[in-house]
């Protein structure tokens, strides 16, 4: 993306990747701040809620933040930290966009918010093989998209399934890594019929565009997803602690 930079940023836990115009980087950064503040001080009032692995409803006095990660894991069936690194990244995308930006990507550790008005690609890591590998070809007209990755393999989130990478588009960032989540947590065995037998988990969840799974050399896909393109993905740009 033209007139754009690559920035890594560290909150914490929060690992983050920005592509965007860098007068609008000073906001994303305030808004995750901001927003790791207010789901901090609610998980010190509410001990439960950091490892709820079920649904939660949010305080009446929840922050926003707090009904965000609680909407998006009641819809997936899943605990509200599920979609915390989502949030967070379009959290930040939204505040660049607020900012004036006009593009911009945000890669929270493979979850992944992006508005772009020309063709970027998105490429899926799964940690082998990645010499020839899969990306997604996305133009989301200046609009928010959520491109988000779960994985048995990859990264210190807990997975309970057996992919080498799953990946959940929805226009809901939030959505989309919680979908993600519960998408990995399927994939009982890494075979073909495993592969598919996992997409039962979210098919039935509204507003998912689609959803890609890598399992045991197996790759299965379902609803819509944007183009594949064969590329080499570098390990540099992945992004980690």
């Amino acid at each position: 993306m033209r007139g754009t930079v690559r920035e890594h940023y560290r909150c914490q836990e929060t690992i983050i990747t920005f592509v965007a115009p860098p007068a609008h980087l000073d906001a994303a950064r305030k808004a995750i701040l901001a927003a790791r503040f207010d789901l901090e001080g609610y998980i010190r009032a509410n001990v439960e809620f950091r490892h709820s692995l079920v649904p939660l409803e949010p305080g009446p006095d929840a922050p926003l933040v707090v009904k965000r990660l609680c909407g998006a894991g009641n819809a997936a069936g899943a605990g509200p930290m599920s979609a915390v690194a989502g949030t967070i990244a379009s959290t930040a995308l939204e505040a660049m966009l607020e900012d004036g930006a006009k593009e911009a990507v945000v890669d929270n550790g493979g979850d992944i918010a992006v508005a772009c008005n020309e063709p970027v690609l998105v490429g899926i890591y799964s940690g082998e093989g990645d010499d020839d590998t899969f990306a997604l070809e996305v133009n989301t007209g200046g609009k928010v998209l959520g491109i988000c990755s779960s994985s048995a393999k990859i990264g210190p989130s807990i997975s309970l399934g057996k992919a080498d990478c799953v990946t959940v588009i929805a226009d809901d960032v939030s959505l989309a890594d919680a979908c993600a989540t519960v998408l990995g947590n399927s994939v009982e065995e890494p075979t073909a019929e495993g592969v598919q037998r996992s997409f039962d988990s979210i098919k039935n969840v509204q507003d998912i565009m689609g959803a890609l799974v890598m399992a045991g050399g197996h790759v299965g896909l379902w609803g819509e997803l944007p183009p594949l393109r064969k590329v080499t993905v570098s390990p540099e740009l992945v992004t980690r602690g």
